[in-house]
C-alpha cells in the first residue's frame, strides 16, 4: 500500500490505474499523429551521420507501436524499452546499456531527452545531454547541467 499526500492506494488500486493509463496511451498511439513537424527529417539527418539508438520507459509494446506507425524502426540500431532494464529512469541503466551496446564511451555519445528524469539518468550514467523544451520549461532544463536546450527536435538538423 502506498501512501500519497494522505491517500491510501492499494496495490490492486494502483495496478488498475496503471491498466487505464496504458490503455489511454494505447488508444492515443493509434489516434495521435506518431511524429510531430520535422521529426521524421532530423532522424534521417541525423541518421546518416551518426549511430542512433532509441532508449525509452515505456514498455516494448509502445516502443514497437511508436516504430511501426512513424516509420522510423531502419532509423535505430537498435531499441531499448524499459521492460530491457531493472530500474526505470532516472535510473541510468538503460542509458549505460545503450552506451556499451553501441561500442562507445560515454563521453563519444549525446542523449537527447525532454525529461528531468531522463536528464538525470543520462547525466548519472556519464552522457551529455542535449533538452527539448516541450514537456519541461527551457529555464528548468537549463538548470540541469545539460549541453544545450533546444525548442524542437528539427533544430537538430543545423548542429554541426
Amino acid at each position: 500500500v502506498a501512501a500519497t499526500a494522505g491517500l491510501q492506494l492499494t496495490d490492486a488500486r494502483i495496478a488498475e490505474l496503471t491498466e487505464a493509463k496504458r490503455q489511454r496511451a494505447n488508444r492515443y498511439m493509434r489516434e495521435m499523429p506518431i511524429l510531430i513537424d520535422g521529426v521524421s527529417e532530423a532522424l534521417d539527418v541525423l541518421g546518416r551521420r551518426y549511430r542512433l539508438a532509441l532508449a525509452s520507459s515505456a514498455s516494448r509494446r509502445n516502443v514497437d507501436v511508436f516504430l511501426e506507425r512513424s516509420g522510423s524502426a531502419s532509423c535505430f540500431a537498435f531499441t531499448l524499452s524499459g521492460e530491457d532494464v531493472v530500474a526505470s529512469k532516472p535510473s541510468p541503466e538503460i542509458y549505460r546499456d545503450s552506451v556499451i551496446r553501441l561500442g562507445l564511451l560515454p563521453r563519444q555519445c549525446v542523449v537527447i531527452e525532454d525529461a528531468p528524469a531522463g536528464i538525470e539518468a543520462a547525466r548519472s550514467a556519464g552522457v551529455r545531454v542535449v533538452a527539448v523544451a516541450s514537456t519541461v520549461s527551457r529555464e528548468t532544463l537549463e538548470a540541469m547541467d545539460v549541453i544545450g536546450v533546444i525548442d524542437h527536435v528539427s533544430q537538430l538538423t543545423v548542429a554541426p
